[in-house]
């Protein structure tokens, strides 16, 4: 009897014991392992309309970026602030886009009245470079005084190519002034001495007469002239330094025009009288000789027969 109950009982737990096996492999079927892999996305063809779940861990989605046959999608532009009606009537600071600031008119182009190669042929020894700086002033000069014949132009570059050695000087030479304490020239020519106090001229304050000495292509002397060119132009010529700015290229071409219109010597050259004008511009007949070659050259070059 004690035998039987014995093998029952091992019986028993021999059951018990597979029972709790079989439990054990089961739950372990149910547990994730460290191999575990998330389920991947099938390609979109397969899924279309089809709810996907994907893992928490996966939810961010990346920058897709563009191909070739998607091209990337320019964001649209933001819309500019405008200040509000009310608040332009109350006064309010509102926070408002800057106005686009407009364009510089561009600098009218002056007409070509006469070219390089052309005061080349009438200039022959003039230097690139003093060609180049007179270019363009000259041109000016040419349009804004109407001396836009080619007779005009003959005379006016005959008249300036003379006055100014081929463009080279835009002032009075002058050597050796030896200026005293009160800036007055105590060496020069006797001409050029005889504008210190000459009062036909303006030079009514020590020094005026090397100050205001001749500059320009057609030479402005004294002060009385030099006020009333910059009065032409609005601007001071008499103050510190200024008597200089008539030598520079613009205002030097500029008061060879000022001076020709002022003496009328359009219509001296419509009647080809280079002696009328050079009376004019010299204040005789000193080199005659050498202004005749320059228009003779000059009405070659423009095609003018004589």
């Amino acid at each position: 009897m004690i035998v039987s109950i014995k093998n029952k009982t091992q019986t028993n737990l021999s059951v018990m014991w597979k029972m709790l096996l079989e439990l054990i492999k089961t739950w372990g079927k149910n547990q994730p392992t460290k191999s575990y892999k998330p389920p991947v996305r099938p390609p979109v063809s397969e899924t279309a309309g089809i709810d996907i779940q994907v893992p928490f861990a996966y939810k961010e989605e990346k920058k897709k970026k563009p191909t070739l046959d998607e091209p990337p999608v320019a964001e649209p532009p933001k819309a500019p602030e405008v200040l509000p009606h009310d608040a332009k009537k109350e006064g309010k600071d509102k926070k408002t886009t800057a106005p686009t600031p407009k364009a510089e008119p561009m600098e009218e182009t002056t007409k070509i009245w006469i070219t390089k190669a052309k005061l080349k042929e009438i200039m022959p020894y003039v230097s690139q470079t003093n060609l180049d700086k007179y270019f363009k002033p000259l041109n000016a000069t040419l349009d804004s005084h109407k001396i836009t014949t080619n007779l005009r132009i003959a005379h006016f570059i005959a008249q300036v190519a003379h006055e100014s050695g081929s463009f080279r000087y835009s002032k009075e030479i002058w050597k050796n002034p030896k200026l005293n304490a009160k800036k007055i020239a105590t060496r020069g020519s006797r001409f050029q001495l005889k504008y210190e106090g000459n009062t036909k001229l303006g030079n009514t304050q020590p020094g005026d007469g090397y100050k205001f000495r001749g500059r320009g292509l057609i030479q402005l002397t004294g002060r009385t002239n030099y006020v009333k060119f910059g009065e032409s132009l609005d601007k001071n010529f008499t103050e510190g330094d200024n008597p200089d700015l008539v030598a520079s290229a613009k205002y030097a071409v500029e008061v060879a025009g000022w001076y020709w219109s002022r003496k009328k010597l359009n219509a001296l050259a419509d009647k080809d009288d280079v002696i009328k004008i050079t009376k004019l511009i010299n204040g005789g007949l000193n080199g005659i000789d050498d202004r005749k070659k320059y228009l003779k050259k000059a009405k070659k070059a423009l095609g003018i027969k004589e």
